[in-house]
């Protein structure tokens, strides 16, 4: 198994209770939550099966950073 640190940004939603987390780097890889925490589980979650669904389709997805991103809130060390 491979460890990448991947970007994410956790907001809180602001027109219902809960918090939205997101992987700036992955395509698609957004969720929602109850908390910061469950929305950073829902998180690994997601970006664990983009990742699954990439390989099993033979395209190589490793993260890409895009040099001209504003926000990083923090990083998270995720094994896939």
């Amino acid at each position: 198994m491979k460890t990448y640190i991947y970007p994410i940004v956790v907001k809180t939603l602001e027109d219902q209770e809960g918090y939205y987390a997101e992987c700036p780097v992955i395509q698609g890889a957004h969720t929602i939550g109850d908390t910061p925490e469950v929305a950073i589980d829902n998180l690994k979650d997601a970006i664990k099966a983009i990742i699954a669904f990439k390989e099993a389709d033979t395209v190589s997805y490793l993260p890409h950073f895009d040099e001209n991103l504003k926000e990083m809130t923090f990083a998270l060390p995720l094994t896939v």
